[in-house]
């Protein structure tokens, strides 16, 4: 089964850095999905210590 969200190791193994940071960069991430999500008046989950791989993709451009 495919990884629906990226954990902070994930992120830190990607992009190269800590995992205090990768923490930092989902924290800021959920923030901004939390938002869009609000304004197009739809429902999100937000997980502590998770990104949803696809939005996340999306923000650092890794889609293919």
């Amino acid at each position: 089964m495919e990884k629906l969200f990226y954990t902070a190791q994930d992120i830190s193994e990607m992009l190269g850095y800590s995992k205090d940071k990768a923490y930092r960069i989902i924290k800021e991430l959920n923030i901004q999905l939390k938002e869009k999500a609000k304004e197009e008046n739809k429902e999100v989950l937000i997980f502590n210590g998770r990104i949803n791989k696809d939005y996340f993709d999306k923000r650092i451009k890794l889609e293919v």
